[in-house]
């Protein structure tokens, strides 16, 4: 059809954007659509095609007619209704783009291109930063090669768009498992002396924790240790015949606790929970809580009697700190010398171990 012959009119989108990759590959491919028109001749869709046509100097263009004369509806579902490709299917593509030549050239001449020269022109050719890109490419190779693992963020990222937050979550874990690694090689050694109050908060590992998910749910990047390793601690031994605990607890670990109280010789007392301003993450429930379950081992009555069982405070700036309020708390009612096992900070009176100090 001729282009003279086509009209343009009452179109809802005005800004047809930036013609030039378009352009190119109407030049090297040819057009892949054609526009599309009423019986009319009135345009239904392909409103950049046409401009390119112009600008290459054609008068004609192909095109399909169709039996339409709702215009708005042609438009809207020309730009709604479909579906772009998925941040791993892109990675896809631009894996194969890497491996062939460009338009127009042969093998051997692709041969002499840089790398990087082809990363930019195979992300380019799949609408993404080299660096977006390069973040969706590994996650999609973590997926690949440990699917057990990193199969759901991968998925995850697909169903959301949101490549940058699966690449952080990525990245996190990966820190995780360094820190980990090198926590268990080279563990920190334990006080020499005897304590009448410990405070702990122990690096839960979040992969036992039962039916769902959660990786990357606020996961810390610290190491944690399986609860086994947990119950081993020798707990009993660095503390004195009489001693408190402050065992801190998620909502979902509670069993664990009162497993672990039992294990290091304390009986459980009570309960302290942390009431925090707004919402975080959970199952099934939103956590705004956390628990400090007080265990007694021997016979040490509290420094004071007027102290209640809940205290509202802001969340810390690092993840799992705790409220400066808590430790005001455990300084009033219980004897020293204190002990912060899994500290993540020095504390004036306090004797803190952990690897993060």
């Amino acid at each position: 059809m001729k282009i003279s012959d086509i009209e343009v009119s009452g179109r809802f989108r005005k800004d047809i954007g930036d013609l030039t990759e378009l352009k190119k590959s109407i030049k090297e491919i040819g057009l892949l659509h054609p526009v599309v028109v009423n019986k009319n001749n009135k345009l239904v869709s392909g409103r950049r095609r046409i401009e390119v046509f112009k600008q290459l100097g054609y008068k004609e263009i192909p095109e399909t007619v169709i039996d339409l004369d709702n215009l708005l509806r042609g438009e809207c579902d020309e730009n709604v209704i479909r579906k772009d490709f998925t941040p791993s299917e892109k990675v896809a593509i631009y894996e194969a783009m890497e491996r062939i030549s460009p338009p127009g050239k042969k093998l051997s001449e692709s041969d002499s291109i840089s790398k990087p020269v082809r990363r930019k022109r195979a992300a380019k050719a799949v609408g993404m930063s080299t660096d977006t890109l390069s973040k969706a490419k590994q996650v999609v190779e973590a997926a690949r090669k440990e699917p057990k693992k990193y199969a759901k963020l991968a998925e995850e990222m697909d169903n959301t768009g949101n490549i940058n937050r699966a690449y952080k979550k990525l990245k996190s874990e990966r820190e995780r498992e360094v820190n980990t690694k090198l926590i268990k090689d080279n563990p920190p050694p334990f006080p020499d002396q005897k304590f009448r109050t410990i405070v702990l908060d122990p690096p839960w590992d979040w992969g036992d924790e039962g039916d769902v998910d959660q990786l990357g749910r606020a996961k810390p990047t610290y190491a944690t240790m399986p609860f086994e390793d947990i119950m081993k601690l020798p707990v009993q031994n660095l503390v004195e015949d009489n001693a408190h605990i402050y065992l801190w607890i998620t909502n979902r670990s509670l069993p664990k606790g009162f497993k672990l109280l039992e294990e290091w010789g304390f009986r459980y007392i009570t309960c302290i929970t942390w009431c925090k301003p707004s919402f975080g993450m959970g199952n099934y429930f939103r956590g705004q809580t956390e628990h400090v379950l007080f265990g007694i081992k021997g016979s040490l009555p509290l420094l004071r009697q007027d102290v209640g069982t809940w205290f509202e405070a802001k969340r810390g700036k690092k993840h799992s700190s705790k409220p400066s309020e808590f430790y005001k708390i455990v300084e009033s009612c219980s004897p020293g010398p204190w002990l912060e096992m899994f500290g993540i900070e020095k504390r004036p009176g306090w004797q803190v171990w952990g690897a993060e100090v």
